[in-house]
């Protein structure tokens, strides 16, 4: 029997929403932003587990920036002399809260949504946040004492959103991957490739720190 908790009535209608062939699931992403008044994952602000990781387990996640190595570092982000900031990745951003928590903390970092809309809401959430990430200067896309975000629109397991941003680069690797939800929000089908595209984008010293929700079956 298992113990999971049962399903709310918010999970089970989220559930029904995607009861279609994992092929049509990007657009149903897409249509519920599309929406845009029913999105029962948006929690208006960044994950405190995520900011408490950030500062209280630098033994596991390093800080973020690094020493830059002159000879093979081809990313230049723009750190203080002699160092590189680390570069950051959250797939299925939402509106972008811990994106923007992750370049007020000094990371370069990138939030990837399969929908335009979303994208569009993360600027405008970004936008609004200045009083919220105080590292953030009025330049958008850009930190005082922090690093860079940047929205980007499409598909996790393809390659053309790296193509077709300042990351088009086939050796390029994230320094650290947030994962929020977005593994358990995908079909079971769906988790090898997760686990194959996740070796994919990130460096070999890199770290995947994970937060997901318990299902219920």
């Amino acid at each position: 029997m298992s113990s999971d908790p049962p399903p709310s009535d918010e999970r089970s209608r989220l559930r029904n929403h995607f009861l279609k062939p994992y092929a049509e699931h990007q657009k149903l992403w897409d249509s519920l932003w599309q929406q845009g008044d029913w999105l029962p994952w948006d929690r208006q602000g960044p994950n405190p587990a995520l900011l408490q990781s950030l500062k209280t387990r630098s033994d596991l996640l390093g800080s973020a920036t690094e020493a830059e190595d002159v000879l093979n570092n081809v990313h230049d982000r723009g750190a203080l002399a002699g160092q590189r900031r680390k570069t950051a990745l959250v797939p299925g951003c939402g509106r972008g809260y811990d994106v923007l928590l992750l370049a007020s903390l000094g990371y370069d970092a990138y939030g990837l949504e399969v929908s335009e809309k979303a994208v569009e809401a993360c600027i405008m959430n970004a936008a609004g946040s200045f009083d919220t990430y105080k590292a953030a200067s009025k330049e958008a896309g850009k930190t005082d004492e922090g690093g860079r975000y940047t929205f980007i629109q499409g598909d996790f397991f393809a390659q053309e959103w790296l193509a077709d941003s300042a990351l088009d680069d086939k050796d390029f690797k994230f320094d650290l991957i947030y994962d929020y939800t977005f593994l358990c929000a995908l079909p079971f089908e769906a988790r090898p490739s997760w686990a194959a595209r996740m070796s994919q984008l990130l460096a070999k010293d890199g770290r995947l720190l994970c937060l997901e929700f318990p299902l219920c079956e």
